[in-house]
């Protein structure tokens, strides 16, 4: 009996340790401050200001709970940095949580900017790294997480479950980085004028409206290394006209564009670059495009995206060494490649195995006004795409009189479609170009009228010295007087070697579809320490590769026979990295891991 009271004295002082450890927050701070662990949980019952010039420092492990419409406004610094292993929580105090329960986070003018050395490394001002902010972000503002005109540092942190944007800034910029930003009513909204955008190495996941959306003038901005997937409406909106841009080395999977206004990823205007990125299964409807950007596209790799507009639109733009793999263009489509063709390079990219059951073409490419333009369409290759009703290359739209088009050193090769080049765009030269299309109707449809300048498309390679195939392979005034003269003389007599030593080969290659019978998932992913790789069934002898986001391997494990492999990260640096799963010397799987 003695036992049994002992028992319950000892659960009846528990229970009053654990109540008498709970802390109630309100009113103004006007102190320094420091949440410690002794302490948590923080209950925030009634808005709470931390006033200008002090300090709030939250220790790792603390959990701060809002009540419902509660708010915290930072007018000094807070200093939030947890651990990998005791992460900083601001969440709901609701027993079942659900987005919108609080307020927000939100860091005024007045509150403290992050400063960073020369190198970008931390020095002052708000923080908050390895923190979870979740459940908030009801109506009272506009987001989670909102700024106005402040700049502080977030990393390594996760944002969640909002019922408005993670986080919403106004009037400025901050920097985001290894952070993750999930089912959110919007991820990221910017909205201001004329300032730099700096998001590196985020995940920016399932979120139901953008994944992130820049409204106002973007300068001097950089998007690097990011990782979309599952965004609606837009993973990426530049919603007005930027400046020196940098898209780089981000993943753009499964997200979906229902918006008859944004993209996939949307941004145009001056000195924009989007190179060495991947939009992987994404999808855009209304007839808008996978891609609509401006300045120099390259490096980029279009794989297995459906689109009801193009995969991707430019216009007055440098295109080179670009993948487009296996896309499909459904009705109310136009192409893959559409945009201006004068001022244009298109050079070196490759064009396989797409298809579109509709009258559309592989690339369509319209001429502008200007007297002096020229466009250059060199060196890439087309093969294996299936467009019955359409064109691989359209080339349309000029007004002018003056030769507007240089059409070199490209290859056709096997594609179905009804005419391989549609010309209807003054050619200043077409040569050095592989014809060899069997399903097609014609190599070359001549649409430019009677009296204006002749094609002279000497020095081609039509898969065939005959004359008699040539000439059935070409459509012009010799089947129809209202058009002008192809001049084909002098023939090749063997095929034009193509460099294409510049198009993106290994991740493409790793990013094809999966074995049908087989199937991998990671969890956690996004992941830190480790993370684990589960298959439908036990492997024999199967080979784990892991690959960069630059194609380079980083880590092989061999001899697998199981159905499951523990992944340590070890020395993989933050970023976003490919698996490849190889059984019997077949590749059967492979899939995405994040390490933040």
């Amino acid at each position: 009996m003695k036992k049994i009271t002992t028992l319950l004295l000892l659960i009846s002082i528990s229970s009053i340790s654990a109540i008498q450890a709970q802390t109630y927050i309100n009113g103004f701070i006007n102190t320094n401050t420091t949440w410690t662990t002794a302490g948590s949980p923080y209950v925030v019952n009634g808005n709470t200001l931390l006033s200008n010039g002090y300090t709030l420092t939250i220790e790792p492990g603390v959990v701060v709970k809002f009540d419902t419409n509660r708010t915290l406004q930072i007018d000094g610094e807070l200093i939030a940095i947890g651990t990998f292993q005791n992460r900083i929580k601001f969440t709901s105090n609701k027993v079942s949580p659900a987005a919108g329960d609080w307020g927000e986070i939100h860091f005024s003018n007045t509150s403290t900017q992050a400063v960073f050395n020369s190198n970008g490394d931390y020095l002052s001002g708000c923080i908050m790294k390895y923190c979870e902010v979740m459940y908030g972000g009801n109506s009272l503002g506009y987001g989670q997480i909102h700024l106005e005109n402040s700049s502080p540092y977030f990393s390594r942190c996760t944002i969640i479950y909002s019922s408005q944007a993670g986080i919403y800034s106004n009037g400025t910029s901050y920097i985001l980085d290894s952070s993750m930003v999930s089912h959110c009513g919007r991820g990221l909204v910017f909205n201001l004028s004329c300032i730099g955008v700096i998001i590196k190495n985020d995940s920016i996941i399932n979120n139901t409206g953008v994944g992130i959306w820049v409204n106002g003038l973007a300068c001097n901005s950089v998007v690097q290394n990011n990782y979309f997937y599952g965004n609606d409406y837009s993973a990426l909106n530049f919603d007005n006209t930027v400046n020196n841009v940098t898209i780089t080395g981000n993943y753009f999977i499964n997200n979906i564009s229902r918006s008859s206004v944004y993209g996939v990823l949307h941004a145009s205007g001056s000195n924009i670059v989007t190179t060495n990125n991947y939009f992987i299964n994404d999808s855009s409807a209304l007839g808008n495009s996978i891609a609509w950007v401006d300045g120099t596209v390259s490096g980029n790799s279009f794989i297995n995206n459906t689109s009801d507009g193009n995969i991707l639109h430019v216009s007055s733009a440098t295109v080179e060494c670009n993948l487009f793999r296996s896309n499909v263009i459904r009705q109310f489509g136009t192409s893959i490649l559409n945009g201006s063709a004068s001022n244009c390079m298109i050079r070196n990219n490759l064009f396989d195995g797409n298809n579109s059951s509709y009258s559309v073409s592989v690339t369509d490419l319209q001429g502008v006004t200007c007297s002096s333009c020229l466009g250059y369409f060199t060196h890439n290759t087309f093969k294996n795409n299936s467009f019955p009703l359409g064109s691989c290359c359209k080339f349309s739209n000029n007004v002018n009189f003056a030769p507007s088009m240089v059409i070199d050193s490209n290859n056709f090769i096997n594609n179905t479609v009804t005419n391989v080049v549609y010309e209807n765009l003054f050619v200043q030269s077409m040569k050095h170009n592989n014809f060899s299309n069997p399903n097609s109707q014609y190599e070359l449809y001549n649409n430019i009228p009677y009296g204006s300048p002749n094609i002279s498309a000497d020095s081609n390679y039509w898969g065939s010295t005959s004359s008699q195939h040539i000439d059935s392979a070409i459509y012009d005034y010799f089947d129809n007087g209202a058009l002008s003269v192809v001049y084909y003389n002098p023939i090749l007599t063997s095929s034009v070697s193509i460099d294409t030593s510049c198009i993106p080969g290994i991740l493409a290659n790793i990013a094809e579809k999966n074995n049908n019978d087989f199937y991998s998932n990671s969890f956690p992913n996004p992941f830190s320490i480790s993370t684990t790789i589960q298959f439908n069934r036990e492997l024999k002898n199967a080979i784990l590769k892991i690959y960069n986001i630059y194609g380079q391997k980083v880590k092989e494990v061999h001899s697998i026979n199981s159905n499951s492999i523990n992944v340590q990260r070890e020395n993989l640096t933050d970023g976003i990295y490919l698996y490849l799963i190889i059984e019997g010397e077949k590749r059967i799987a492979n899939g995405k891991l994040v390490v933040n």
